[in-house]
């Protein structure tokens, strides 16, 4: 899954959707056609390796590692290991870090191992850097530094509590209603009902794995939205509000300015100033 100019060429038997290169930073989605084997090599960059869709399984140390959907990989530097794609199609999302700019963060929070984390803050982190990697605009080359940051510190942190806790996959299921229902009118007994748990258990759960009340969670990708929409359009404040699921403007309003400490009029105002 290594994508840089200097990849091994086994690693480009994948497809490349879309690659974006940014300061200590390579950013890649790739898919994996079923069937497909990479025989055994290793990459001259570190890299984390986000599964967005599908699953493969990987070998590893003498060990086999079922990559599913939500799993985050870290791979140090000229780590050797082989792939192989047995279900129909994979997806993934491959962050490669430059060495000088690893060995800075590196100064900060120490060598990181190799592991894979499964759900949680890191594909919480993982998502949020795919999806800024999909929706581009002037502020995202400083967004995808500090995701990746994040992403650095989270998996230090993870490796110094030792073994890394799973979650149920329920959750990712909650999650994923979330995900694609934000702008709905969205309850936490609502959701708990879709995935077959009780409200209580979820919230409880939802919080210990992505360090957020489902209720802030759907809050947060509400102004995310908003946000690309103020950006991108002249819709009128009151309309991004309705299609970001706000049925209340000042709402909308005081939610905004919470979470970005701007006004939409003024987010609105200043990014405009910046085209110019």
């Amino acid at each position: 899954m290594h994508t840089m100019p200097d990849s091994s060429p086994v690693m480009l038997q994948g497809t490349i959707l879309r690659q974006r290169q940014f300061v200590g930073l390579s950013l890649t989605q790739a898919s994996y056609s079923r069937g497909l084997e990479l025989p055994k090599h290793s990459h001259q960059h570190a890299y984390f390796c986000l599964v967005v869709n599908g699953s493969y399984e990987e070998h590893v140390q003498g060990t086999r590692l079922r990559c599913a959907p939500r799993t985050v990989l870290f791979r140090a530097a000229g780590e050797s290991h082989s792939d192989l794609f047995d279900a129909p199609g994979c997806g993934c999302l491959i962050v490669e870090l430059n060495q000088n700019w690893l060995d800075r963060v590196y100064e900060h929070v120490g060598p990181l191992k190799t592991g894979s984390f499964r759900g949680g803050a890191m594909a919480r982190l993982g998502f949020e850097l795919y999806d800024e990697f999909c929706h581009m605009d002037e502020a995202s080359p400083l967004a995808v530094e500090a995701l990746a940051l994040e992403l650095i510190v989270e998996a230090a942190r993870r490796h110094k509590k030792g073994a890394v806790r799973a979650f149920p996959g329920w959750l990712d299921e909650a999650k994923n209603v979330v995900d694609k229902e934000f702008r709905a009118p969205l309850t936490v007994a609502g959701v708990a009902a879709s995935v077959g748990v009780h409200p209580v258990h979820l919230a409880r759960q939802f919080r210990k794995a992505y360090r957020s009340t489902v209720g802030e969670y759907i809050r947060r990708r509400r102004i995310t939205f908003a946000c690309r929409e103020i950006l991108r359009s002249d819709t009128p404040l009151t309309e991004i509000a309705m299609a970001a699921g706000f049925s209340d403007q000042s709402h909308f309003s005081r939610t905004f300015k919470r979470l970005t400490v701007k006004t939409p009029s003024l987010y609105r105002l200043d990014s405009r100033l910046k085209r110019w």
